[in-house]
Formats: C-alpha cells, structure tokens, sequence
C-alpha cells in the first residue's frame, strides 16, 4: 500500500489509550472525593454522558432520565439514554429531567461503579422497562413516493462502569446470566474501564457468544462495538405523533 508522501502516521492506540486514563482518573477521583451514595452516582453519570456526548456521531443524542409510549406508560429512570435527535426529537422535559419518546432510543445503559452480579440484575430491568414499551412507526414521506413503516429495532442495553468484581470467570458467568433470563432483558455489551469491555451475540434469543476485551483496550473496544450496533439499527421509526396526540385528546386534523 502506498504511503502519501512527507505523510505522518500516528498512534491510535496510544490516543484511545490516552483517553481511557483520563476518565479512569476522573472516576477514581470522584469516588475518592464524593461520600454521599447518590451524589456519587449522578457525577459518574455525568462522566459518562460527556464522554458519549463528545464521541458519538450529531445524529445521536444522550441524556439521562425517562423512556415514555404513546399510551402513557414511562421506563425506570435511566442513567444513559442514546436517542435519535433528527427525525423524533424529545417531546416532554419537567425540571432538568427528559421524556423520551420510546421510538427514538437506540441504547440505555445502567451507570454504576462496578459490575457485579446485583449490578447486572438491575441493568437486565431496567432495559426491560425501556423495551417493553410500545413504540408506534409512522408511514414515511419521500421523494421517490411512501415508505412502509419501518419494524421497531432491537433496543441495544448494558452497563458501564469503573471496574469489575469478577476475577477470571466472568465471560461465563456472564453467559449464565444472559441465557437465563427473559430476552427483554438481555443485556448487549458494557465496558469496565478498568478491566475491559464486553459483547453478548444472540441467535433467536438464545446465546451465541460473548466477546471480551483485555483491559488495555476498554474504552476504545466498547466505543467500536456501540459504534457498529448503532449503524446496524440505521434510522429509528418514523415517530407515530398522532398516537400521541390522541393520547392527549388533541385534534391533529387526520
């Protein structure tokens, strides 16, 4: 392969490797600093809604808070929520906190600074909450004529954290796990900064493989794998705005 000439080449890995220290010092720093349970909880998340924030493409969205339907039915409360900004906009805000429509997630993740067997049961309910919502899909306008309303997509789901309290035998207790619960509540993928990511494969709701990451390469492992399960989804449905409206009692004219 040819080389551009006077071209310089850089290290990517020392970068992601750069950037992974620096939110493991973060993180490491406010759990030193910060007594108060919940406290701790609401900077950690911060950290991590920031990192995603900076990283992720402009089509996408984070923000912690609420998953919500057309019938009125809303998630637990969600500490990292990936929604789509371009087509299904947040539709609800009280305070500081967000009502996402359940049509525009692509990804929610539970926050916490550990993984650990408790951990990872309350991360599997809260993407059952989220996915058991019922999203509508709207038909779709185009210049070429009307789209079909697309299928709802597989809600991607995990946890993030600071480390892992698992020793050598995580990846089969975490294939344990997944292939015993319901698939609502499956969990995709999640990153211990300190200890390295993870991905969980499905065939027909049944486990296929889980994939690991040495620690070196946490954070950049766990971005690519995000990374491609959202291009994977492509666009979210066409929200269905008069199924909200009518929820509401609103003439929308239709």
């Amino acid at each position: 392969m040819n080389r551009p000439e006077g071209g310089n080449q850089i290290d990517l890995n020392s970068l992601f490797q750069s950037t992974q220290q620096r939110m493991i010092a973060e993180l490491t720093g406010i759990r030193g600093a910060v007594d108060h349970v919940g406290t701790l909880g609401d900077e950690t998340e911060l950290a991590w809604l920031d990192f995603l924030a900076r990283v992720l493409p402009n089509r996408y969205r984070v923000a912690n808070g609420f998953v919500v339907d057309a019938d009125g039915w809303r998630s637990d409360q969600t500490d990292v929520i990936v929604f789509d900004r371009q087509y299904s906009p947040p539709l609800f805000m009280a305070g500081n906190v967000q009502y996402i429509p359940a049509e525009a997630v692509y990804a929610v993740f539970e926050v916490k600074q550990r993984i650990d067997n408790r951990n990872l049961r309350l991360a599997c309910e809260k993407a059952a909450s989220v996915r058991l919502l019922r999203r509508t899909s709207a038909i779709i306008p185009s210049a070429d004529g009307t789209l079909d309303p697309k299928p709802p997509h597989r809600i991607i789901s995990g946890i993030l954290a600071l480390s892992n309290s698992y020793s050598s035998n995580f990846v089969e207790a975490l294939r344990g796990m997944m292939g015993q619960v319901l698939e609502d509540r499956q969990l995709d993928l999640g990153c211990a900064l300190k200890d390295g990511s993870f991905l969980v494969k499905y065939r027909a709701g049944e486990v296929e493989s889980v994939e690991s990451s040495p620690a070196s390469a946490s954070l950049v492992s766990f971005l690519f794998r995000l990374l491609a399960g959202l291009q994977a989804i492509g666009t979210v449905p066409a929200i269905d705005y008069s199924a909200y409206a009518r929820a509401l009692d609103i003439n929308t004219g239709e």
